[in-house]
């Protein structure tokens, strides 16, 4: 009986196991605190699903205290960095769209800030027009490049740079590498997205690290109209781990009168931890 009671009281601790690594993914990322929308600011929520780590909200960009997005919590080596995440859920426009999807590289884990502000928090900042220019459906998709030190006339402010097109189901990999200069070039879909004046970050990230931030903006927007999903982080997914069952590690054994009871709470446990409960207290009763 007492062995029994150890391997119920085992079988308990992983399955709580269980519950705070799925937790903890969501809990490495920091949560905008939204986008106003009706005068309100709207929730940002980021969530462990099972494909990696999903950020949602809607709303519009009007200052750099309210923003809708999220930040990794940690400052990352901006050499060799690959991030790869999947558009989940964009916004339905309409004809006088205002649109733009950030992928950035910041010092602080802070939204960017534009005009004046920018230097609160400086870095690499681009707007990617991924519908075209503001208010004109079928206009050519170019990305704006900000920074580091400035919102403008910046030393690689370059706007208008041609990228491609963003669409629902579509997956984003970016990139960052040094070049021969000690600049540094945003790849994303393998496109250089500032090809004549790459990133000198020697005076807002001396150590080559930054944080990473993912944040959009539509003006008729609501809430849950852009959803994104994070994959990986150089090569490594963010998916929940698999969980292994006990009867694929642990050796059979010899089936007594113990082991066929075991079975037995194991299988309650995996219904209904309340199940384990009552028959635990039933079985102390008895003796």
């Amino acid at each position: 009986m007492k062995r029994l009671v150890s391997l119920l009281a085992a079988a308990v601790l992983l399955c709580t196991s269980i519950a705070a690594v799925s937790a903890a993914g969501a809990s490495d990322w920091t949560a905008g605190n939204g986008f106003q929308i009706d005068g309100k600011n709207s929730p940002v929520t980021i969530t462990q699903t099972k494909d990696g780590i999903q950020g949602s909200w809607g709303g519009f960009y009007a200052k750099g205290t309210d923003w809708g997005g999220m930040v990794y919590n940690e400052k990352l080596t901006l050499d060799g960095l690959e991030i790869v995440f999947r558009i989940d859920k964009l916004p339905t426009l309409t004809a006088d769209f205002n649109t733009w999807i950030s992928v950035d590289f910041v010092a602080n884990k802070d939204s960017f800030y534009t005009g004046n502000d920018f230097a609160k928090n400086p870095g690499i900042v681009n707007l990617w027009r991924w519908a075209g220019a503001n208010g004109k459906p079928g206009s050519a998709t170019t990305i704006s490049n900000y920074g580091p030190d400035k919102w403008s006339g910046g030393s690689s402010c370059v706007n208008n740079v041609p990228l491609g097109a963003a669409k629902a189901g579509d997956t984003v990999t970016v990139k960052v590498s040094k070049d021969s200069a000690g600049k540094y070039a945003l790849y994303i879909n393998g496109t250089d997205v500032n090809p004549t004046k790459h990133y000198d970050l020697s005076a807002v990230m001396p150590d080559g690290k930054g944080y990473f931030l993912l944040m959009a903006s539509e003006k008729h927007s609501v809430k849950d109209d852009f959803q994104f999903t994070v994959l990986s982080i150089n090569g490594k997914s963010l998916a929940p781990a698999p969980v292994t069952s006990a009867a694929a590690t642990t050796p059979a054994a010899p089936a007594t009168a113990d082991s066929s009871a075991l079975y037995t709470v194991l299988a309650a446990v995996a219904v209904s931890a309340l199940a384990v409960v009552v028959v635990t207290k039933k079985r102390a009763a008895q003796h």
